[in-house]
């Protein structure tokens, strides 16, 4: 008797559609107890300060990180390539379709914390605050030498993200206002190098997480001339006084059944793992209950 004659019908009809490729079976991007995690350069020291404390407590599941940028990420997660999508914006309209359409359903979204998009200057330069419209208007190439804005009589160096970036995107959106960056502007793949970028050119100004200066300063923003600016602290972040704060996220696709993937996104969402995050300069969820430093 062969393997079909003693399935019950139901199972025979699913096995055989199955093998003909016409029934959706479960989705599992990688193998039991492998965890992979793609997207966000933002989010890199996050997740891997996340991937090795939580292989201190479970030694037994190996968690794999790559930092290419959100839409990386996004792409990665439609074509179940990885099991979570780590990004600093949200997925638009048209990756949720195409989610969908691959797999029935639309993704489980996870805050992890907040972050600030900081904007970095060189140290030297003595401008210590703008306005998001200044910020917009250096950006798109409208201000070009930094005496426009209250500092020298030097040209403004523009430093930018590559098109996968989700900060990038955010500023587009949140500061240019789908306007276009200023075709001067030099692109970098990574925030690390942004920064490193700033730092060493007096003229610069560049933008990303504010725990990646690499020896640029971090400048205030304000929403409207003649206010205060605005510093991107924990606290300021959380409250959203900050202009340009915003959540980092995970994206998982409900339908898995890696449990692996399910544990540890309790756990980055509980208190151990929301002291992880703080460790390293992001404010914890429930920032109210964990330590304010």
């Amino acid at each position: 008797m062969t393997y079909f004659h003693k399935l019950p019908k139901k199972q025979l009809l699913t096995s055989v559609l199955a093998l003909l490729g016409l029934v959706a079976l479960p989705l599992s991007a990688s193998a039991k107890n492998t965890i992979s995690i793609t997207g966000s350069n933002t989010m890199m020291p996050i997740n891997h300060k996340l991937a090795s404390e939580y292989a201190k407590i479970n030694p037994h599941v190996k968690i794999e990180v790559e930092s290419r940028g959100s839409e990386t990420g996004f792409k990665a997660l439609i074509n179940n390539e990885t099991d979570i999508a780590a990004a600093s914006r949200e997925m638009t309209a048209q990756e949720l379709y195409l989610f969908k359409e691959k797999t029935g359903t639309l993704p489980e979204k996870i805050v992890v914390t907040f972050d600030g998009i900081g904007v970095y200057v060189h140290s030297t330069n003595p401008v210590r605050q703008l306005t998001v419209s200044q910020l917009s208007r250096i950006m798109t190439g409208e201000i070009q030498n930094w005496q426009e804005v209250g500092g020298p009589d030097r040209k403004i160096d523009i430093f930018t993200r590559d098109t996968n970036s989700g900060t990038r995107t955010y500023m587009s959106s949140h500061v240019m206002h789908n306007h276009s960056l200023s075709d001067k502007a030099l692109t970098v793949h990574s925030t690390d190098e942004l920064a490193e970028s700033v730092a060493r050119n007096q003229g610069a100004i560049g933008y990303g997480g504010i725990n990646y200066t690499q020896g640029a300063n971090i400048i205030r923003l304000s929403e409207n001339p003649g206010e205060k600016g605005v510093w991107p602290s924990r606290e300021n972040l959380v409250n959203g006084k900050y202009p340009l704060s915003r959540p980092l996220m995970f994206y998982i696709n409900p339908l898995s059944e890696n449990k692996d993937i399910e544990d540890f996104i309790h756990w980055v969402q509980g208190p151990d793992g929301q002291l992880v995050v703080q460790s390293i300069g992001y404010p914890a969820q429930n920032f109210n209950t964990l330590a304010a430093n």
